[in-house]
Parts: C-alpha cells; structure tokens; sequence
C-alpha cells in the first residue's frame, strides 16, 4: 500500500505536468491567432504562470525525492552485507584448512568439526540479521515491492515444503 505522502507527491507531479501542458497549448494557440505575437501583459502572465508551475513541480518532486535517504541506509547496508559476506568465504576456507590440518587419517574429531560449525553458524546468522535489516530499509523506501517480494518468497517455500 502506498503512503499518503507518495500518493500526494505523485498527484500533485501529474498536476504540475498537465498543468504546465495545458498553460504552454493555450499560450501557443493564443500567439498562434494573432500575428503580432503576445503583447507584454500576456508575456508576462505565460512567465508568472510557468514560474508557478515550475516552483509547485519543484515542491512535489522534492517531497516524492525526499524518500532518498532511506535508499542510502538501504545501499549502504547491502555493501557492508557483500563485504561481510566476502570475510565468511574467507572464514570457511580458514576453516577448512584447519580442519585439514588436524586430520588424521583423513578424519578429524567430532569436538573439532562442532567447533567449527559454531563459529560458521553464529557468522550465518549475523548475516541474516543484516539482511532482515536491509529488507526493513527497502521495505521503507518500496513497501509495495518489498511485500510482493515477501509474498513470493512464502510462496516458494510452502511449495518445496510439499
């Protein structure tokens, strides 16, 4: 569902342009008619009337790109998500040396291989942790795609689940 603010911002960016398509149609078939042009008054009326229109554009338009910094958090969050993902490669081949390493015969301890898989399962779920917290950044910024998205993703996993 969308905001009220987006909603508004959106009707009031299409007023703004059919507005100004309206003003610039009656202006051209006015100088049109007449071969002389327009005179100063009506100059200067076209010139009001488009700055009118020119600043309300600018005040909706501002207020729809007033949501930006939520996409900022949001991006910003899903670098640290992709350079923290690249320290987890980084862990598991760690891990893996080590448990090569402690191999005996191809075979290492259970205490060992549990070890390992703790330290791997407290990083998966901090990686989960900021991905919830980009989803929650996203949702602020597209409400509508982020529950399409979730939709469909609990889609997919009622169908696997059968």
């Amino acid at each position: 569902m969308r905001s009220p603010l987006k909603k508004s911002g959106l009707v009031g960016s299409i007023a703004t342009v059919l507005a100004s398509i309206a003003v610039a149609i009656f202006m051209v078939a006015l100088s049109a008619r007449r071969k002389a042009g327009l005179n100063t008054v009506e100059t200067s009326l076209f010139n009001v009337l488009i700055l009118g229109l020119g600043l309300s554009g600018s005040y909706f338009f501002g207020r729809v790109s007033s949501q930006l910094p939520n996409a900022r958090s949001a991006f910003r969050r899903l670098v640290s998500l992709y350079a923290s993902m690249g320290r987890f490669l980084e862990t598991i081949e760690t891990r893996r040396e080590v448990l090569r390493s402690d191999a005996v015969e191809g075979r290492v301890s259970l205490d060992r291989a549990l070890d390992t898989l703790d330290v791997l399962d407290v990083q998966i779920r901090e990686k989960l942790q900021t991905v919830d917290d980009a989803v929650a950044d996203w949702r602020d910024v597209a409400p509508d795609t982020v529950a399409d998205l979730e939709l469909g993703l609990k889609r997919n996993k009622e169908s696997q689940q059968r």
